[in-house]
Parts: structure tokens; sequence; C-alpha cells
């Protein structure tokens, strides 16, 4: 009797701490499932939209919401970009009419995550073949360029921006997503390099006068000269106008790492 009396305690106390077992595994998986649900509704804005920052031409950072129209595309983050008050930033829609343009040259700076857009004059050229060598020669009369925002992709006594050339998008293309992804991955894959400094404003580095530009590092200057660097360089007006319509013209990664040992060379050789 006694020894029963023990089995059955010993067999209540298990069930006991099964149920405790069970409970706490059914707690477990209820979080697990309500996790990202939770999440979900904590979501700080939609996928074109982020939490950051404007800096306008008077100097004033506001934090703001950032907005661009599809992050698929490279050259939406240079222009048609738009912010509005951060506390609208909970995944519901906003107002058009709430939204203001991130208009280049009246907001200089605009940033979010660990990326920044600073603002630059970008001449581009059209695709008529007609055109071409008219509007080569216009930009280097002072053909007014169109303003646009760049990706700062290193900042120090040099600084190199990204800027990834916009398609030319026909009103068919917008409906064809084979095309779109096309325009995409090309302007993935051929965007220039602008370089600036103090004196100088953002540039793309087949512009720039190296003589001027490097003038405290003429070890740089004679090596671009020597046309070590890959980057031709341009004595004239000829010389630029045959670059810029060259469909080998060096752009995209290749540009970028060009430009990488450029800079390089300016800070091992040039800045003590």
């Amino acid at each position: 009797m006694p020894i029963t009396y023990n089995i059955d305690k010993l067999s209540q106390r298990t069930r006991q701490v099964t149920n405790k077992q069970m409970k706490t595994r059914f707690n477990l998986w209820v979080l697990i499932f309500l996790c990202p649900l939770m999440l979900m509704g904590q979501s700080k804005g939609r996928d074109n939209q982020f939490l950051g920052y404007i800096i306008t031409v008077d100097s004033v950072r506001r934090e703001v919401a950032i907005e661009v129209e599809d992050i698929k595309q490279p050259w939406s983050f240079q222009q048609d970009v738009k912010y509005f008050d951060k506390n609208l930033l909970n995944g519901s829609r906003v107002k058009r009419e709430l939204k203001k343009d991130c208009i280049p040259g009246e907001v200089i700076e605009y940033g979010f995550q660990d990326r920044r857009f600073i603002y630059v004059q970008y001449y581009i050229k059209g695709a008529d073949e007609d055109n071409r060598l008219k509007e080569a020669f216009g930009k280097f009369k002072g053909e007014k360029n169109i303003d646009f925002f760049a990706e700062l992709i290193q900042q120090g006594e040099v600084s190199a921006a990204r800027f990834h050339i916009p398609p030319q998008i026909g009103e068919d293309d917008v409906e064809n997503a084979e095309v779109m992804q096309e325009h995409i991955d090309k302007c993935k894959d051929e965007f220039d390099i602008l370089i600036s400094r103090k004196g100088f404003t953002p540039v793309s580095i087949s512009d720039v006068s190296f003589k001027d530009f490097f003038l405290d590092c003429p070890i740089v200057v004679k090596k671009y000269e020597e046309k070590r660097y890959k980057i031709q360089p341009a004595t004239g007006i000829k010389d630029r106008v045959v670059s810029i319509f060259n469909p080998d013209k060096l752009m995209g990664d290749k540009l970028q790492i060009a430009v990488n040992t450029i800079m390089r060379d300016y800070q091992n050789l040039c800045k003590k």
C-alpha cells in the first residue's frame, strides 16, 4: 500500500511536469508564430521609404523620411526623390500632398542608413546620333547641366561619387517587365565616377583637368599623362568628343577600380 501510494504520487508529479513542459513549448511556438507578425506591425515604412535626413543649401539638417520611386532602379535615388515628416513613417500610405520634392540644388545632401547622396550637375547626352556632336560641343561651351544626386562612395581630401546614367525609357517599356529589367541591369553596369575636392565641384573624372585638380600631386599627374591609369588623358576638344562617344570608354566597376588606384596613389604618395 505505501509503495502504491508513492508510485501514484510520483506519477502525479510526472504529469504536472509534463503539463508544464507542454505549456512552455506551446507558448514558445506561439511566440515563434507571432514574432514575424509583431515585426511586420512595427515596420518603419514601405520598401521604398527610409528614415533619413536632408541638408538644405543653407546647411540646415533635418531628420525626415525619404522616399524613392523604385529601389530596384539605381537612377531612382538620383532624381524624383521625395521626403516627408518622419512621424508618418509607419508603413501606411502617405498622402501625396504631405510629400515634398527633394530638389537637387535646394537640397545639397540626403541620406539614410549608411548611404549618402550629394548634389551634382551632370550633363546626360541624348541618344540621337545626329545631335551627339552638337551636344558634346554645347557642354564645353557652358551649356547648363542637369541637376541630380550622386551616391558618395569615398570621402576625404578627394571625394568620389557614383552616378548611374538614367536610361531612356519608352512608354511601352514601363509595362514590359523584361525590358525594364534590361534597363536596370545596364544601369547597374554602366555608371560614371565623379570626383571633387575643396574648390572643385563634383565632375566626371573623364572631364577633370588632372594638372589643375591634382596640382599638389605631380606623381599622379605624371602617371596619368603616361597612360598608366587606364583612364586615357584627353588633351583637347577633339579627344574629349571621341572619348565621350567611344563605346569602349571605361565605365562601371572597371572605372571605379581605376579611380580607387588614383586616389590610393594620391593618399600614399602625396599626402603626409
